[in-house]
């Protein structure tokens, strides 16, 4: 069943109408707002909906939402509200006849469709949310109420992203919260919504009208239905044993690489740079679940957890995606996000379907050199010769 917003009363607008907007404000005193600085904020924003297909009748709509943070209800009367540039601002002031009264923890969509497009709640049909560099502003007199700058390098969300809202972590807002109209500032408390929160027949993703998804915030990851830090490697905590840069024939998605994880930890936000000449190529482990790795695990890294398409290498439960090792001579580092090295290895030149394995009599060298390494000679474990996941056999 497709989700339907509650529509928060009073409203003259009627579902059945075309088009839907507050009418103009006529300077009637009683329409002065009553909302004070962080009681209202702006949780999500839909600035980039995918487009009906050709001859539907369903409209496209951009909309941002709004909670009510306070612990009483709020009327929208008299308040204000600005969405655009800049240089290109729209403004729709909210009159008292119009108004919709949110409860304390209610969310309202203000939408540019109509009421009963399924997905707004107020109607602004005028409002334009732009792609990027733009300003939703909640006013209410000369108070700005809530206000987010959404798009690349500013403090708040990103760039919109077709078919996908941007939402403000609901482990950071609640009904009865002391004010805090900067609680949306902070770009890490806000995440896209997900594919399982689709909201229409277009595959548009979000959560109109209803509660956000707990956001993964910065420094932790989700182990099952519970949030916590990211257990970070240190110095010497990974070494790498194993590189499968060069599969027989079509490389297609086989590439791979192995850690020997010292201790407990989590694989989250470590980047693996390799670099032969000149030239260096990125893979960086993310995602908002934990990458957890036990003490004496080794973890393969390859770009696909399916045995038919990463060479039939089975157990693997997360993958960082496609990327693309060098077959040359490499000089591999790997580090923290924020640039820690945790350690370097300089690995010898692949040979087609034989993985290049760290002699065990090496693991504990800091930078193991070429002559460290050696072509696997084992078989068995998956297309190729090597030990994906196992300790390696000694080199000659």
């Amino acid at each position: 069943m497709q989700w339907r917003p509650r529509l928060i009363a009073p409203v003259l607008c009627l579902a059945w109408m075309p088009r839907c907007e507050a009418t103009p404000d006529t300077g009637d005193s009683s329409g002065a707002c009553q909302v004070s600085p962080g009681d209202l904020l702006i949780v999500e924003i839909m600035a980039r909906p995918n487009v009906p297909p050709e001859g539907s009748s369903r409209p496209r709509v951009e909309w941002f939402e709004v909670f009510n943070a306070s612990l009483e209800p709020r009327s929208l009367a008299g308040m204000v509200f600005e969405a655009g540039t800049t240089t290109r601002p729209k403004t729709q002031r909210v009159p008292a006849s119009m108004a919709p009264t949110l409860q304390p923890g209610d969310f309202l969509v203000v939408g540019n469709g109509f009421l009963g497009d399924g997905v707004t709640g107020h109607a602004w049909p005028e409002m334009v949310l732009a792609d990027d560099g733009a300003t939703i502003t909640l006013r209410c007199g000369d108070r700005v109420v809530d206000q987010v700058t959404y798009g690349d390098d500013v403090p708040g969300p990103g760039k919109a992203r077709i078919g996908q809202s941007w939402q403000l972590s609901s482990r950071v807002f609640q009904a009865g919260m002391a004010p805090d109209p900067t609680v949306n500032e902070v770009p890490e408390q806000w995440c896209l919504s997900g594919p399982g929160e689709k909201y229409d027949d277009e595959g548009n993703q979000g959560t109109p009208g209803s509660p956000n998804r707990a956001c993964v915030l910065p420094g932790e990851c989700r182990d099952g239905a519970e949030y916590r830090p990211i257990r970070a490697p240190e110095p010497g905590d990974l070494v790498l044993t194993e590189w499968f840069a060069n599969p027989a024939g079509t490389d297609g998605s086989r590439e791979w690489f192995e850690f020997l994880a010292r201790r407990d930890l989590d694989l989250n936000g470590v980047v693996v740079d390799h670099l032969v000449t000149t030239n260096s190529r990125t893979v960086t482990l993310q995602g908002e679940v934990c990458l957890a790795t036990s003490a004496g695990q080794y973890v393969v890294v390859a770009e696909s957890t399916v045995p038919t398409e990463n060479g039939g290498i089975t157990g693997l439960p997360w993958s960082p995606g496609a990327f693309d090792l060098y077959n040359d001579a490499v000089t591999v580092t790997w580090k923290t996000g924020e640039g820690t090295v945790l350690g370097m290895a300089r690995v010898p030149r692949s040979r087609e379907g034989v993985s290049q394995s760290l002699d065990p009599g090496s693991l504990d060298r800091s930078d193991p050199e070429q002559q460290d390494w050696c072509a696997s000679g084992t078989s068995g474990y998956f297309e190729g010769m090597g030990t994906p996941g196992l300790p390696n056999e000694d080199c000659p």
